[in-house]
């Protein structure tokens, strides 16, 4: 059985259109574009990384200093300056999978479609998909 080009394009299409995720699951980060020397790693695009996950600069900084004690950080409006010897590329998606699997996707549900709340001195995570809330 032999298949033209445009028939398999249709069906491909087709599957595409309809094989969609029943809630907000999928999310596509953008390429992590990165500056390294020897002492530094500037984390170019960290507010298009943030606008992308819905999420506020100081939480994220608050994060990164809590979780990576042993590094300096210095948010400058050209990135996320990271200071230690030799850090690579894979330093900076190691802080951005740790930091969506805490804070932005859903322990419940896996839905992405979350949100966090300031409350005083704690953040309220609340899941708009299946309401699930916690405190942070």
């Amino acid at each position: 059985m032999s298949y033209d080009f445009d028939t398999l394009m249709n069906e491909a299409y087709t599957y595409l259109e309809t094989d969609k995720p029943a809630n907000n699951t999928h999310l596509i980060l953008p390429k992590i574009i990165y500056e390294s020397n020897n002492i530094r790693l500037i984390w170019k695009n960290v507010n298009e990384f943030l606008n992308v996950i819905n999420r506020q600069a100081d939480h994220f900084i608050n994060f990164i200093k809590t979780e990576y004690i042993d590094k300096e950080f210095s948010f400058i409006p050209e990135g996320l300056i990271i200071h230690g010897k030799y850090l690579k590329q894979q330093f900076i998606y190691d802080i951005a999978i740790k930091y969506v699997n805490m804070y932005v996707s859903c322990s419940v549900c896996k839905s992405i479609n979350t949100k966090l709340i300031k409350s005083s001195k704690m953040y309220n995570f609340e899941c708009l998909d299946c309401s699930h809330t916690k405190n942070m």
